[in-house]
């Protein structure tokens, strides 16, 4: 396999993980109609309930804008990677050296802003991110301290000296936040989850359709596309057995999906139409079958590059609703 499809693999798994916010937007816009159905007292009592699963809803979806910051191409890892891949026990005045934490600073204010939101459900996500921000802070003051000794090559005037004594703590705080945002991926797959789960149930039980292809077609998306991507990790000959039948899911959620939004679209007349991204999506997500299709028939691990790029289409889509 080569090392090309590794890093889009990579990529999949972190967009993948955006669109579990659709699913918890279209839940809460599900509580508040549902509310507004209630006889006043009832209504206010699911009010509440419907503000503190919001408050939830942003929690999580802080932690999922943080988490795909730090785990896109120029993120935690490369930056990490930059930093471990130098020797200083044999650095020298004449090596080369640097430490930067760019694109570094606003997943970890979004992780700030998610952790600081009232609420004990993601205790455990919380406890992680408490990890995770003590190790990019670390990061981020150390930097403080060596950005221009860096930038500046004084690090040639000392012989490395300030870089050598710094480099346990910045070695350890990088070390730290990877194990962390290693940690933060599977606690956080496990939530979303068991949300989108929760989502779809209550999505289907609602006469408007729409929402429930739309979060249907994503879940499927993403099981399609990740399975591939582990598949071709592997370096191992591609087997379709499982695949197909997510395929033939997806096919069918994308087709009821297409169909739902003509005919919603012809039913309203002069009304108000359902929004066109709807269309975007299940068109995102026969693009996807149209890839895989091409896959099985050429075997060209290349085309499920193309897989992720139309189901981050569809990703895009999908937050538009």
């Amino acid at each position: 396999m080569q090392e090309k499809n590794r890093g889009t693999a990579l990529g999949l798994l972190r967009q993948t993980a955006v669109v579990l916010l659709l699913g918890a937007g279209l839940a809460a816009c599900g509580d508040k109609e549902a509310a507004s159905t209630q006889a006043p007292a009832a209504g206010q009592q699911a009010e509440g309930a419907t503000t503190a699963a919001q408050d939830e809803g942003r929690k999580l979806a802080g932690y999922v804008t943080a988490f795909n910051a730090l785990s896109n191409e120029y993120g935690l890892k490369y930056q990490a990677a930059g930093y471990l891949r130098q020797d200083f026990s044999k650095a020298t005045a004449n090596s080369t050296l640097g430490f930067s934490v760019s694109n570094l600073d606003r997943p970890l204010d979004s992780l700030k802003q998610a952790r600081g939101i009232e609420g004990d459900r993601y205790s455990d996500l919380d406890a992680i991110a408490d990890r995770l921000i003590a190790a990019l802070d670390t990061l981020f003051a150390q930097h403080r301290e060596l950005d221009v000794y860096y930038s500046s090559n004084a690090y040639k005037d000392d012989g490395v000296a300030k870089g050598k004594a710094a480099d346990p703590a910045i070695r350890g705080a990088f070390e730290g936040a990877l194990a962390a945002l290693n940690e933060f991926d599977d606690a956080l797959g496990r939530h979303l989850d068991a949300r989108r789960k929760a989502d779809l149930d209550k999505l289907k039980s609602q006469d408007n359709k729409l929402p429930y292809y739309a979060l249907l077609n994503i879940q499927l998306g993403q099981d399609l596309v990740s399975a591939l991507v582990e598949q071709n990790t592997t370096g191992q000959p591609m087997v379709f057995e499982t695949t197909d039948d997510l395929a033939a899911q997806l096919q069918q959620a994308a087709t009821d999906l297409r169909n739902e939004y003509l005919r919603q679209k012809d039913a309203a007349g002069e009304q108000r139409k359902p929004a066109f991204a709807y269309d975007h999506l299940a068109g995102a997500m026969i693009d996807v079958l149209a890839y895989y299709r091409n896959l099985k028939q050429d075997g060209d691990a290349d085309r499920i590059g193309g897989m992720v790029d139309a189901y981050n289409r569809g990703v895009a889509s999908a937050n538009e609703l």
